[in-house]
């Protein structure tokens, strides 16, 4: 991939509209870089998110010469180390044309009080064009959706965009149904494995209710302070508690009333504290964790 270098001298430059993202060739398609960044003086804890092709190595400086002059402030967090991820070409296309269907982000405007940066680059012959977008809450939150729909395929990049979205308050759908009234939940063990340096135990749900519970079943908790619950499944953004890890409980399609699933769970525990399994709760069905 070459990119072209800039000066001063040249800035700003000026966006390209959607259409030149679309009917892109395959070549053209591996250069392309998606940024996503917080508008505004958000240091704290923000950061970008990016991702580009397979076939490339992201490089975030050519979204430079054509930053935003009243925005300026807002482009802070892109010397700094991404979070990053990398999609097929054809992912990238998937991206671009379902992204493409919603006129108010396609548009490349700045909507009135601005929380959310979309952009996109990419190399057509050499020259680099750049697309930016900047959304309020309703536009992200369709962005969102829409990445998250081009990149079911992609595991680790769809889990990427999930926790972005979820750090900032924008998840796109409803979160998972809490179950843990009709769940009994009984523990063993929780005693060290000395060939491994683990603490080993076993969790048991017994489905109590009189309605099947349908997958996927997720338990979240919060093993203690310095214990790190081996092989999670993830950490809750959107549902109580926050933050805590969780693991998915395998029940097939459903877990029917009166049947019963276990698990083994591992930690790594170094200090020897005992390990709590409360607060607790049991979520399941489709939506976010």
């Amino acid at each position: 991939m070459t990119l072209m270098l800039w000066s001063a001298a040249s800035w700003p430059q000026s966006l390209s509209p959607y259409s030149a993202f679309q009917g892109l060739n395959e070549a053209e398609l591996s250069t392309v870089q998606v940024k996503l960044g917080p508008v505004g003086n958000r240091l704290g804890k923000e950061y970008v998110l990016a991702f580009t092709s397979t076939m490339a190595t992201l490089d975030l400086s050519v979204f430079a010469p054509f930053y935003r002059p009243k925005f300026m402030g807002s482009y802070a967090l892109d010397s700094a180390r991404p979070q990053s991820f990398a999609a097929s070409p054809q992912e990238v296309a998937a991206v671009i044309e379902s992204v493409g269907a919603v006129p108010s982000i396609a548009d490349g405007g700045v909507d009135s009080n601005p929380g959310l940066s979309f952009a996109m680059s990419v190399v057509k012959g050499d020259t680099v064009r750049v697309f930016e977008s900047m959304l309020d809450t309703t536009d992200a939150r369709l962005l969102f959706g829409r990445l998250l729909g081009a990149l079911a395929s992609n595991a680790a990049g769809a889990k990427q965009v999930v926790l972005y979205a979820c750090s900032r308050g924008l998840l796109p759908g409803p979160t998972a149904t809490d179950v843990t009234a009709q769940v009994s939940v009984v523990t063993r063990g929780f005693r060290k494995d000395r060939a491994h340096g683990q603490y080993v135990g076993k969790v048991r749900l017994t489905n109590t209710g009189v309605l099947a519970i349908p997958a996927p079943v997720v338990v979240a908790f919060f093993p203690g302070e310095n214990i790190t619950l081996v092989g999670s499944s993830g950490r809750t953004c959107g549902v109580w508690p926050y933050g805590v890890p969780y693991i998915e409980i395998p029940v097939g399609g459903a877990l029917a009333p009166g049947a019963h699933v276990g698990a083994v769970l591992r930690f790594e525990n170094p200090d020897d504290a005992p390990i709590s399994f409360a607060p607790y709760r049991i979520y399941a069905g489709p939506g976010f964790h």
